[in-house]
């Protein structure tokens, strides 16, 4: 018998290519005579020239052979495998006859017009573009079983419809449209899912993404790592810029890279750093270390060991630094230790700094300092150390361990200060013990500064040192003087001045007058070389004037006391009798003075000519009565 084996690849048309080569043979009968037959014949396509185990069988039941020759298109009945394009031998069986020998190898045709399959190809280029419709398959131990998938590198799998692996090794692209850039064992086994590359990442949900990095996980949809190692994006819209052992386990949220990180409330954020956490709704932290945004809205900027656990809470920074009121803030400060951590726990409160200060009434503020308190309703601490405003509205501006617990008292500073009544204020003093306090507790009541001065009276002030305001509207002012100096009466104004008292009314401080120390009346200026405009008085007419003057006893109206009275003339009737003063509704105590003396001298100068002239009468009246009895001895004696 002998063979013919021709192989024809026929193309039917540019895109498919029929799977089956013809095969024409001539069977003989021993002696060589062509045989005219139908017979079964069976083809077997074989790794190895002999033995082995068969890769491809097909049986053609009648074969027509007509003087010697027949024709069969194998693989019409049993597709040929891709297998065939490799080295394979041909075996043929005639009916029940043994494999005839030898096998044939099969070969290739020195020119093809267009080939189905580029199996078994070393290499070559292609210099004009390239069109595959269908699947590609690019490299070693690759799958692409995904209807258009398109696989290169090396055991890479593209499983998914119109999935791509473009390179590396180990990755798999299953998901629908899933795409893999290279790298190592990555999966993209969501719809639309991506990793760009790296190693062991998975992109798992529909439209993840996984930039690069190792062992990053995006797994729902549209989340997204952009690099880094073991981070994990697990909800919708989820992203990770990088870092390592980050997590974004709600929708939308984000942690954009640092080292422990987790955003696990819906549009959280943490901006980076280590072991932060935004577990709320819309919180964020934006950097530093073991910082928690815990409250809906809140936020940590930096700085370590914060919270912020109150909603829209803020905490700018510092250390162990808590924000736990409804928009409270702490802008930073705190120190090493927790115990010394800033805490503004009022709902609007805020502290802007220092350590250990608290916060906790509505709108209650802290500027700064240490162990300061603001505890009640827009209370405020500006700093200082150890202050307390504990009531409604109420200032400690600084110093140390001041206290306002009145409603809208206030201290400004010093140390042991206490603004106890209601709008109360003390400005300063006080001193470095409990001793030492002034003390505030009259309504609207003041204390200017000083040492151990108290206001227990409504409107009242006291001031200086141990001054003792004890009444409604008392003024008490006291010097330096170790003893309590205290007012009597209500409305009453105190001075205790040893040293004395003067008070000036003009700025030179040339006018005014002073009570002396010890003294008991004031004194006034009246220095010569102060005044101008010097004329003598006429006192003659300045008593006559006085004469003119009604003189009236009287009280005030406004003197509650009706046996209280007054003597003296109406400042009307002064003023028009002399002029002098500043109005004709007042009398100055320095011209009646003047005005008495001269009335004084005007008096002693008439008494002195009433003395002159009552002498002489006197001598006129002994002369007479000399006379008078010398005439009436002569009359006597003219008798006799």
């Amino acid at each position: 018998m002998k063979k013919l084996l021709l192989v024809l690849v026929l193309a039917a048309n540019a895109i498919a290519i029929p799977q089956i080569v013809n095969y024409q043979g001539q069977l003989t009968s021993p002696t060589g005579t062509p045989l005219d037959t139908i017979v079964a014949i069976t083809f077997n396509i074989w790794p190895t020239p002999a033995g082995g185990v068969s890769a491809w069988t097909e049986t053609h039941p009648a074969v027509v052979v007509t003087d010697g020759l027949f024709n069969v298109q194998l693989g019409s009945i049993t597709v040929l495998p891709d297998s065939f394009a490799v080295n394979r031998w041909l075996g043929i069986t005639v009916g029940n006859n043994t494999e005839m020998i030898p096998r044939e190898q099969l070969v290739s045709v020195a020119h093809a017009y267009r080939v189905g399959t580029v199996d078994g190809a070393s290499g070559g280029t292609i210099s004009s573009d390239l069109n595959i419709i269908g699947k590609a398959n690019i490299g070693n131990g690759n799958v692409s079983s995904g209807t258009f998938a398109f696989v290169a590198g090396e055991n890479d799998t593209a499983s998914g419809d119109h999935s791509t692996v473009s390179g590396g090794f180990g990755n798999t692209a299953s998901g629908l449209s899933a795409n893999v850039g290279g790298g190592f064992d990555n999966t993209a086994s969501g719809f639309h899912a991506t990793v760009g590359g790296g190693f062991s990442n998975t992109a798992s949900s529909v439209r993840t993404t996984v930039g690069g990095g190792q062992n990053n996980t995006a797994s729902s949809p549209s989340a997204t790592v952009s690099g880094g190692e073991n981070n994990t994006a697990s909800d919708a819209f989820a992203t990770i810029g990088g870092g390592f052992e980050n997590t974004a386990s709600l929708s939308s949220t984000t942690v954009g890279g640092g080292e422990f990180n987790s955003a696990s409330g819906t549009f959280a954020t943490v901006g980076g750093g280590i072991d932060n956490a935004a577990s709320a709704s819309s919180a964020t932290v934006g950097g530093g270390r073991n910082n928690a945004a815990s409250g809906t809205g809140a936020t940590v900027s930096g700085g370590q060991n914060n919270i912020a656990s109150g909603q829209q809470g803020t905490v700018g920074g510092g250390i162990y630094n808590k924000a736990r009121g409804l928009n409270s803030v702490v802008a930073g400060g705190g120190s090493g230790i927790e115990a010394d951590s800033n805490s503004a726990t009022g709902n609007s409160s805020f502290i802007g700094g220092g350590r250990r200060n608290l916060a906790s009434g509505v709108v209650a503020t802290i500027g700064g300092g240490e162990g300061n308190l603001s505890s009640s309703s827009r209370s405020t601490v500006g700093g200082g150390a150890n202050n307390i405003a504990s009531s409604t509205q109420s200032t400690v501006s600084g110093g140390e361990e001041n206290a306002a617990s009145g409603s809208h008292g206030f201290v400004g500073g010093g140390g042991f200060n206490y603004a106890r009544g209601a709008f109360a204020a003390i400005a300063g003093g006080g001193g470095d013990a409990v001793t030492d306090s002034n003390s505030a507790r009259g309504i609207a009541s003041v204390i200017p500064g000083g040492r151990q001065n108290e206001t227990s009276g409504s409107f009242s002030l006291a001031a200086g040192f141990r001054a003792k305001a004890n009444h409604s509207g008392a003024f008490v002012w006291a010097d330096s003087t170790n003893s309590d100096f205290a007012s009597t009466a209500v409305d009453q104004f105190n001075v205790r001045a040893s040293g004395g008292t003067r008070i000036f009314t003009n700025a030179a401080t040339t006018l005014g007058a002073q009570l002396i120390a010890n003294a008991t009346a004031w004194t006034a200026l009246s220095d010569s070389t102060r005044k101008t405009d010097i004329e003598r008085v006429d006192t003659k007419v300045v008593l006559d004037k006085v004469m003119q003057i009604p003189i009236s006893e009287w009280r005030y109206k406004e003197q509650p006391d009706a046996s209280i009275r007054h003597i003296g003339p109406m400042a009307q009737d002064f003023w028009a009798q002399f002029h002098l003063g500043e109005d004709s509704l007042g009398i100055s105590t320095i011209d009646p003075d003047g005005i008495a003396l001269a009335a004084v001298q005007e008096l002693a100068k008439q008494n002195e000519q009433k003395d002159t002239k009552i002498a002489d009468l006197e001598t006129r009246v002994k002369q007479l009565e000399a006379a008078i009895l010398q005439f009436g001895n002569l009359i006597n004696s003219d008798k006799q």
